[in-house]
């Protein structure tokens, strides 16, 4: 097939080319289409039941998309004309930023956010803390202001830290579109404008954490452009030849072209954080580029012409060149198993674009290299590269020193099962891991957990009877029982004792205040009463009182049927995920006789599902990229000695992968999956390039196994060692100069993958191929022959 192929194409290369062309004229035009932009909802795992009754409910108490803003004094509290007024002037401006929920907006300087107290006439009272109009300056409204805050339980430790120096302003977003940009230019001004020698500003919340990420994202292009030009000045260094430049990178640009394209004609938007996938699929472009490049100059260097070279290059490259491209595919494509939409897109057109390399580089290249206007000179001697390639040969090759090879491809065996169960899924430190320790966001969020709650939230939901004639008989207000509020708060004790739980909301703190108020504000009336009709009572007075629409929004429906309870925790990490859900899980199952609980909502629920969806689809996903890439490479060979080798290559690299994820805690999640199933396809392209040299070497019937093993080394191993090495010259720019942490881990991680995924192809497979003596279907041919007497 391989030869009716190459020989049709160059019957027809110019038809042939102009089509690709036509083509990618065609994907050129979708461009315009092209998004690149965060959208929330594409990475949750919408099956999820957390995320189903999260979509639910979020619009109504508030969702995960929010932002904690603090106010922090260096000197003395927060109760002092300047910082009040800078408090209440930060709470204006947030309200005003598009696509705030002005019902999820509070603040000590909030209309919704009141304190309570007893008339003179003996009705409930509820006032502003912060009261409209001018500051107060005096010391006594100072001290009153003071003693609301400090008498409101949920104002207390939750808005105002228990040290009086910082003050919390909450704010919640429409679920939707929201331009991250825009929003955080917005805070980003009110910092610069409010901070001053005594005031700093602290900002968290996921659109501040996407925010800090498209700030970063000129960087992120620059650094893409380094990596270009790192990977022309090695494409130069190993070629000497200005076609070993512009070719690979044209085939690139194209593949770029069609891949970015069906991305704009599906409507699909970008995400800036997976950019990083999409380059990587680049790189892997000119990989295959490079070996046809190489493989070319080989033949010509034989036969000194040009056409027939180029054509011979494709005839040669065909076959590994269609399993390298098919499994590169496979390894993305299994990321639409996930329910995750951002994989699922991310699955979709990346291998789309991993398969336009059919076209780009099969096809294409060959053609462009056959119109190759000089001729080219003697062999360039490559250095260093030269040097080694002979070493790993003798290596490969030894009686002794190939065992070696085995007892080492063993031990990383061993360790890599071992170590495997120890993987986890999700964030492993505080902070988001996609940027520094040290970065502005982590650091911001690091200062609000030690003074507040806590900067993540969970919230459980209750889930009443809906009753249809509510309105006329408002006593059966299921909130209003006061044996479902007792339930509530021993929920919320159950789980306060989880020290990573910095505290909670409820409407059961509403009515416990109101209860405590009515009591002459004795604490030992900080309780929820025994009848119903008391209950009632309590929360028709505070909503009568504030006269503030939504002012009982986060906590309850206005028909008191439905209920939001939130905890705060001091982080994400997937041990807090974990342990919180599980503790309310063991709660619900023993202790919520007549209160549905309803799982979950806030960061820590969304996190919740997609560790989950995480943990489903990893294994699974790569469980189906081995067993694609087997299939292929067994109906390509029809040899388990052949398919076997290259499955167990591809194997230490994964083990390697997860050795030094583990050692260096990086949790796997929603960007990093992406990655280590693309890496697979990495190892593929050089174990099939070198195993696909040694059975073209055997088939011509004139050398031994051992000579074979050595000139594929010499070959396709020197292709194999320099794409690795431009790969690797290029990405590891990223973890020097990025801001993103993301991008740094994972260029070491792509580091590590590609140098032993390198070592597989030129060293571990040429190895097992002299102890497992694979036959490969070989028929007696002598390439020489075919050579010299094909040779115009």
């Amino acid at each position: 097939m391989k030869k009716v192929v190459a020989q049709f194409v160059f019957r027809h290369r110019w038809l042939s080319m102009v089509i690709v062309l036509l083509i990618t004229f065609f994907w050129a035009y979708q461009l315009k289409d092209l998004e690149i932009v965060t959208r929330f909802d594409d990475l949750l795992p919408q099956k999820h039941p957390y995320i189903q009754v999260y979509n639910k409910v979020n619009q109504e108490f508030g969702g995960a998309n929010f932002l904690i803003l603090a106010v922090m004094v260096k000197n003395g509290d927060i109760f002092n004309y300047d910082t009040l007024k800078k408090i209440r002037s930060i709470t204006e401006k947030v309200d005003l930023i598009p696509g705030v929920n002005h019902y999820q907006v509070e603040s000590i300087a909030h209309r919704k956010v009141r304190s309570m107290d007893i008339s003179p006439e003996g009705m409930l009272r509820t006032e502003l803390i912060i009261p409209v109009g001018t500051i107060p300056q005096e010391t006594e409204e100072l001290a009153r202001i003071k003693e609301a805050v400090h008498s409101t339980e949920h104002v207390f430790g939750r808005l105002v830290s228990v040290d009086d120096q910082a003050a919390l302003i909450s704010i919640g977003f429409f679920e939707g579109k929201l331009d991250y940009k825009v929003i955080f230019k917005a805070i980003r001004k009110i910092v610069l404008e409010e901070e001053d020698g005594n005031h700093t500003i602290h900002v968290a919340g996921q659109p501040m954490l996407t925010g800090w990420i498209y700030y970063y994202q000129s960087e992120m292009y620059l650094i893409f452009a380094l990596t270009g030009m790192i990977m022309v000045l090695l494409l130069l260094y190993y070629f000497r030849k200005i076609h070993g430049i512009i070719i690979p990178f044209i085939s690139a640009g194209i593949s770029g072209i069609w891949g970015l394209g069906f991305a704009g004609f599906l409507n699909i938007n970008l995400d800036p954080l997976i950019l990083v996938i999409p380059l990587l699929i680049s790189a892997r472009t000119i990989s295959h580029s490079v070996q046809m490049c190489e493989r070319f100059q080989e033949v010509f260097e034989e036969t000194k012409d040009i056409r027939f070279s180029a054509q011979k290059a494709l005839e040669d490259l065909f076959t590994p060149g269609l399993i390298s491209i098919l499994t590169d595919a496979a390894g993305i494509f299994v990321l639409t198993i996930a329910t995750i939409r951002q994989l699922v897109v991310l699955g979709c057109f990346c291998s789309f674009w991993s398969l336009s390399n059919i076209f780009s580089v099969l096809i294409l290249v060959p053609i462009l290299l056959s119109f190759i206007p000089f001729k080219m000179e003697a062999k360039v001697k490559r250095g260093m590269v030269d040097k080694v390639l002979p070493v790993i040969a003798r290596i490969a090759v030894g009686k002794r020193s190939r065992w070696v090879v085995m007892g080492v491809a063993g031990v990383i065996t061993v360790g890599g099962i071992l170590m495997g169960s120890k993987m986890q899924i999700g964030d492993i430190h505080p902070g988001s891991p996609l940027l520094w320790p040290d970065s502005p966001y982590n650091q911001d969020v690091k200062k609000i957990n030690e003074k507040f709650f806590g900067a993540d939230k969970l919230c459980i939901f209750i889930e009443g009877v809906e009753e249809p004639d509510y309105l006329k008989n408002p006593e059966k207000a299921y909130l209003k029982n006061p044996a479902v509020l007792k339930n509530i708060e021993a929920f919320r004790k159950f789980m306060e004792e989880d020290p990573k739980c910095g505290g909670s909301i409820a409407l059961t703190d509403l009515v416990k205040g109101v209860n405590k108020v009515f009591h002459q504000n004795d604490p030992e009336w900080f309780l929820i009463p025994d009848d119903p009709i008391s209950v009632g009572n309590y929360i028709f007075m505070y909503m009568a009182g504030s006269a503030v629409p939504g002012s009982l929004a986060e906590f309850t429906d206005y028909k008191l049927q439905n209920a939001n309870l939130t905890f705060f925790y001091k982080d994400h990490t997937n041990k807090t995920v974990e342990n919180a859900i599980n503790r309310a899980k063991e709660f619900i199952e023993n202790h919520s006789e007549g209160v549905r609980y309803r799982l979950a909502g806030g960061n820590i629920g969304v996190l919740a599902a997609t560790n989950e969806e995480i943990a489903r689809v990893n294994w699974v996903a790569l469980l189906i990229v081995f067993l694609i890439t087997f299939v292929c490479l067994h109906i390509s060979y029809r040899s388990f000695k052949v398919s076997l080798p290259i499955i167990y290559s591809l194997l230490i690299a994964n083990f390697v992968a997860v050795i030094y994820m583990i050692f260096k805690e990086i949790g796997l999640d929603i960007n990093t999956l992406p990655v280590a199933c693309l890496g697979v396809g990495v190892g593929v392209d050089y174990a099939v390039y070198v195993m696909d040299r040694i059975k073209l070497e055997l088939e011509s019937g004139s050398v031994s196994r051992e000579d074979a093993v050595q000139t594929a080394i010499f070959t396709t191993g020197r292709a194999v060692a320099f794409t690795a090495s431009t790969l690797i010259g290029g990405i590891i720019a990223w973890f020097f100069l990025s801001h993103i942490r993301f991008q740094a881990e994972m260029s070491i991680l792509l580091t590590i993958l590609m140098f032993v995924n390198m070592l597989g192809g030129i060293l571990f497979i040429p190895s097992l191929v002299i102890i497992l003596k694979p036959r490969y279907g070989i028929k007696n041919r002598n390439i020489n022959n075919i050579l010299s007497g094909k040779a115009r």
